[in-house]
């Protein structure tokens, strides 16, 4: 059903105060405080704009957005267990969708379809639950700033994420501070997977992969890496058993441009393969840049 809901306030909502399915709805100017949860959506294209969420005890937030990406505008949190939104499985298929600096974001599984653009604003924070990941079958337009960098990290300290997985893309991640992920049962791993794309890293530092691993696994894909930072706080000791191993960069073909990039504490710096061999690019990038 379609629902509209502007200028009023909500309380006490008990376990939970609103929740919607299918249709289209739209909250605006309105107030939602106390409780378990405010609202829950499930499969329903909703907008909420300019509406504040208070003093909620839901560990992931005051609102739970599920398979329907959501418009959010204006929100304001204060008091919740976590002060942020919620959206689990969600497929962004209109042209562009928006992740808002101002608010935190716990994202678990999300789409960009083949048609579609992500953009994060600079200084958003996005969390992923334990083995939560992203993918990007569209565009990433992340643009961070030098001042206002781009975090994403594990919702839970430990509890480490899977992978941001790049597919047919062509992406831009500019000043990102993204850490502790790669926990996925797939055969090959990387925090960052990239297949067929052309993905740009600029300014960035992307830290603290699961080992053994790679921090990111590309195939056939154009790497252009500037500026940033691979690497882990404690180097993986594979004890001579062979194959077992952490890498910056495992690249299957395609090309590799770096530009003034470091690789700290990894047993490979980089890892090139395949038949053909990955071309390989490198400026101003000094043996010193690779201490491991």
């Amino acid at each position: 059903a379609d629902v509209n809901i502007a200028n009023s306030s909500l309380t006490n909502n008990g376990k939970l105060g609103l929740y919607l399915t299918g249709g289209a709805s739209t909250v605006s100017n309105c107030r939602f405080a106390t409780g378990t949860i405010a609202l829950q959506s499930y499969s329903a294209a909703i907008s909420l704009v300019d509406t504040s969420f208070s003093d909620f005890t839901n560990s992931n937030g005051p609102f739970w957005i599920r398979y329907s990406w959501p418009e959010l505008s204006g929100l304001k949190f204060n008091g919740n267990i976590f002060d942020g939104a919620f959206i689990e499985a969600a497929t962004i298929t209109t042209s562009t969708a928006v992740i808002h600096k101002g608010f935190s974001y716990l994202l678990s599984n999300p789409t960009v379809s083949p048609s579609s653009t992500l953009i994060i604003e600079a200084g958003a924070k996005i969390f992923f639950p334990k083995y939560g990941e992203m993918t990007i079958n569209g565009a990433l337009d992340a643009q961070g700033a030098p001042d206002l960098p781009i975090t994403i990290a594990p919702f839970v300290s430990n509890a480490m994420w899977g992978h941001i997985y790049f597919n047919n893309s062509v992406s831009t991640l500019r000043y990102m501070n993204i850490s502790e992920g790669d926990v996925t049962n797939a055969t090959t791993k990387g925090m960052i997977m990239a297949n067929g794309s052309n993905l740009t890293i600029e300014g960035s530092k992307i830290w603290n992969s699961s080992q053994p691993g790679h921090i990111i696994y590309s195939a056939n894909s154009i790497l252009n890496l500037k500026n940033s930072s691979f690497g882990n706080d404690i180097k993986f000791e594979n004890k001579g058993i062979p194959g077992i191993f952490t890498t910056g960069i495992d690249i299957n073909g395609g090309g590799l441009f770096l530009e003034n990039d470091s690789f700290i504490n990894l047993n490979f710096g980089i890892f090139g393969w395949g038949n053909p061999l990955p071309n390989l690019t490198i400026v101003n990038t000094p043996d010193s840049n690779f201490s491991n």
